[in-house]
């Protein structure tokens, strides 16, 4: 990840911050290059479509649908929150249509982390770059938990 790629997630996901807020199967847009969406907009992942990664946001809100193909790369970071809450966050890099590079990220609920990274990695065939070092951890933590069929 180039050091401005990586300046502008981080600046993204502190913006985000504050809407530390979902529940943990819910997923929120906090930002990007994206349009369509408005921002801390709610909303659901669809992720069992063979077309693409696809965020719909509750009340009309709009919607973001990124093609599988089209996703260059996939971070993921944690922030720690209040009383020794976590906050996940996901950006994704990809072109959009008329092949300008975009951002979104999205805040996702903890029971949402480990499947969407998992159907990620598997439908773009790209590996996660894990944003910090407590991120990496406990993605690692869950994957030997995983295995011992925990």
């Amino acid at each position: 990840m180039s050091a401005t790629r990586k300046i502008v997630v981080l600046v993204l996901l502190l913006a985000a911050a504050p809407a530390w807020a979902v529940g943990k199967r819910e997923a929120q847009f906090t930002g990007g290059t994206t349009r369509g969406v408005p921002l801390q907009s709610e909303g659901v992942l669809i992720t069992d479509t063979d077309k693409g990664f696809v965020f719909l946001a509750e009340k009309g809100q709009g919607s973001l649908e990124i093609g599988w193909a089209r996703i260059l790369d996939i971070d993921y970071g944690q922030k720690k929150g209040k009383l020794g809450s976590r906050a996940h966050f996901l950006t994704l890099t990809y072109r959009d249509p008329k092949g300008s590079e975009r951002t979104a990220s999205f805040e996702l609920g903890k029971d949402l982390v480990y499947p969407t990274l998992d159907l990620l990695e598997q439908k773009t065939k790209r590996k996660v770059t894990y944003l910090d070092d407590e991120a990496a951890q406990a993605r690692q933590k869950e994957r030997a938990e995983k295995g011992r069929g925990k």
